[in-house]
């Protein structure tokens, strides 16, 4: 749905403008487990918001149109272009970790997959963000028209061949990642959300360290720590 007033979800703080922008307040809570698992981990946020502008120019520069307008004067806050987001999140899986392991425990966690795996699942917590086949996506109505699911997994694997790139220069293991995706006032499919830590499971290339949320799934490590380090890296020309 557009956001035609403020809302405020777990991590975001939605607040649309008079010039039809859309300001995207990044609060410094991680959350795990559909919203179970909270904490407040002071300057979170703007970790999220510079990681998330970085990318969001990456992608960009890369051809690949996304919702991001600019940096707002608050450094925890970004303008993006308002969507219709479609109730669906999209995850592609080079490195099998997390859920899928749940879902196939005879797959060893680790395991590096011979291409990359797009899987779509509903976004909806209280449901537990339940996997959806591509055939549901179609009866659903969840993919509008003129798009379908094809153009989904292409966009998907667009963003997965520029991230690996990206990533792998900075000696980090892009396992996987979670895309959202709307539908502008023009009818143009863009990437929305966020693009930071939160989304992504990522390890370093030597050494296997966690570098994304799982260090707050998991208890083994500092979250503002492991950020900081991801941001220094891509920082890092």
């Amino acid at each position: 749905m557009t956001i035609l007033h403020a809302q405020e979800g777990k991590t975001k703080i939605l607040t649309p403008q008079a010039d039809g922008t859309l300001l995207v307040q990044f609060k410094s809570h991680a959350t795990a487990f559909n919203g179970v698992k909270k904490a407040f981990i002071e300057g979170k946020g703007t970790l999220n918001a510079t990681i998330s502008a970085l990318l969001f120019r990456y992608l960009d520069a890369q051809g690949i149109h996304t919702c991001f307008v600019g940096n707002a004067q608050s450094p925890d806050t970004l303008i993006y272009k308002p969507l219709t987001m479609l109730p669906v999140e999209i995850i592609v899986r080079n490195v099998a970790y997390g859920g899928f392991c749940k879902r196939f425990p005879f797959v060893e966690a680790g395991t590096v997959f011979k291409s990359p795996l797009v899987e779509f699942c509903l976004k909806d917590d209280a449901l537990g963000d339940p996997p959806l086949p591509d055939d549901a996506l179609v009866v659903l109505d969840y993919v509008p028209v003129p798009y379908n699911v094809a153009d989904l997994k292409a966009l998907a694997l667009a963003v997965n061949t520029a991230f690996v790139a990206l990533f792998s220069e900075r000696g980090i293991t892009c396992a996987d990642f979670k895309l959202e995706v709307g539908i502008d006032a023009e009818g143009v499919l863009l990437l929305g959300d966020e693009l930071s830590p939160d989304n992504f499971r990522l390890r370093d290339t030597q050494t296997g360290t966690i570098l994304d949320k799982d260090v707050f799934r998991l208890d083994c490590g500092d979250l503002k720590s492991v950020y900081s380090e991801v941001l220094r890296r891509l920082e890092d020309d």
